[in-house]
């Protein structure tokens, strides 16, 4: 039990997205930007303003610009980088290396890359030019609406209800893919 909320606990600390878009400056509050978790193959963007502002790799893991690689270039306004599947289970870091941005102004993120989720479990939308690949329809299937709950007057409730299906977004496969991982996780216990 203690490995489970040790794991529950660990990844609550990070957000899990599919792509990301950092919005690349000083920070106010000095701290470096909170770490998160992508996918590998999931690209993370870095828009920011000004001449002095890049984006660099750093394999140091901190602000010690060794062996570091170039990403966005200072002006360039926008630098994008797609995680590789070497980098799978490792922390990737980048920082702006210009002046002391990165050590002074918190301009450097951890990024934790992770193993995609099983290719079962579309992370994206089929596209909607896609011919259907049978003669027989398909249909998703469809929540039923049920009528509101009437007070003894045979009128609704002030408070109002709705029944109606919703369509599936990013963060339900994202609990789908997290659920896999915690599945894993126990049964490797």
């Amino acid at each position: 039990m203690f490995k489970l909320s040790f794991l529950l606990s660990f990844l609550a600390i990070f957000n899990i997205s599919n792509a990301e878009i950092i919005e690349w400056n000083l920070q106010e509050s000095l701290m470096p930007y909170a770490p998160i978790a992508m996918f590998a193959g999931d690209t993370i963007t870095f828009q920011y303003p000004g001449d002095n502002i890049d984006v660099f790799l750093h394999p140091s893991g901190s602000c010690n610009d060794t062996g570091a690689e170039l990403v966005g270039a200072a002006g360039a306004g926008n630098a994008t980088y797609t995680f590789k599947d070497s980098q799978i289970d490792t922390n990737v870091t980048f920082a702006c290396q210009h002046w002391n941005f990165c050590s002074e102004f918190g301009m450097i993120i951890d990024v934790l890359v992770m193993e995609p989720p099983p290719s079962s479990s579309p992370t994206m939308a089929p596209s909607k030019t896609a011919a259907p690949t049978t003669s027989e329809p398909t249909a998703a299937p469809v929540a039923r609406a049920t009528p509101p709950p009437t007070s003894s007057s045979g009128t609704p409730p002030d408070t109002p209800t709705t029944n109606q299906a919703q369509p599936e977004s990013g963060a339900a496969s994202m609990g789908a893919a997290v659920s896999l991982l915690l599945s894993a996780f126990v049964l490797s216990m």
